[in-house]
C-alpha cells in the first residue's frame, strides 16, 4: 500500500471555489450581464404560427438569411421569457441558462446550416406542415413541437422536420430553435 504522507498536505482553504451551483436569480443575474437588454415582448415574428412558417419558407428560398434571424427566439428573449418559465430552471432537469443557450444555439447553427446548404435559393416545394396537435405549455409559453415540412417533389411528397419547435408567447411566434432532421 502507497503511503500518502510523502505528497502534499491540503487545506479546504487551498482548493479552487467552483460556483457550478448557484441560485437561479444569480445564475440569471449572470448570463444578463453579456445580454442587459429586457425586452417587453417577443418581436420579430408573427401573429400566427402559419405566417411565420410561411415566412420562413420565402425566406429560405429567396436566401434571406437576415429575416431568418429575426424569427428565431434571441438571447434577450430566452432569458426573460423562455428559461425562466422551461424545466431547465428547476429540478430535475435543471440547466445553467448560459449552458442550455450553448445548447439551443448549436442545435439551431447545425440545422439551419444544413438546411440552408440543401435547400436555400430554390423552390422547397411546400406542400404544408404539422405539429402537435396541441403545445407543450409552460407558464404563459406554448411550445409547438414535432413539426414537419411535407415537401413535393418529382419524386412525391415527402414530410421532413426543417426546423425545431415554435415558440408562442402573448400572441406573437417565434422559433425557438432551428433544429431539423438534417
Amino acid at each position: 500500500m502507497a503511503d500518502r504522507s510523502d505528497g502534499p498536505t491540503v487545506r479546504l482553504s487551498d482548493r479552487p471555489t467552483v460556483d457550478s451551483i448557484l441560485p437561479l436569480d444569480e445564475e440569471i443575474r449572470r448570463f444578463r450581464l453579456a445580454v442587459p437588454e429586457v425586452p417587453a415582448a417577443l418581436t420579430g415574428g408573427e401573429r400566427t404560427r402559419d405566417a411565420l412558417v410561411r415566412r420562413w419558407v420565402t425566406a429560405l428560398e429567396s436566401r434571406d438569411s437576415t429575416d431568418l434571424g429575426r424569427m428565431l427566439l434571441n438571447a434577450a428573449e430566452y432569458i426573460t421569457f423562455f428559461y425562466p418559465e422551461s424545466p431547465y430552471s428547476r429540478a430535475p432537469y435543471r440547466q445553467a441558462p448560459g449552458i442550455r443557450w450553448g445548447l439551443m444555439m448549436s442545435t439551431s447553427s447545425q440545422g439551419a446550416g444544413r438546411v440552408w446548404q440543401r435547400h436555400a435559393g430554390q423552390s422547397l416545394g411546400f406542400g404544408g406542415y404539422q405539429c402537435d396537435a396541441e403545445p407543450e405549455v409552460l407558464g404563459r409559453n406554448q411550445i409547438w413541437k414535432n413539426c414537419v415540412v411535407t415537401l413535393q417533389g418529382t419524386a412525391g411528397a415527402r414530410a421532413i422536420r426543417l426546423f425545431g419547435p415554435i415558440i408562442e408567447r402573448d400572441g406573437e411566434f417565434k422559433f425557438l430553435t432551428y433544429g431539423s432532421d438534417y
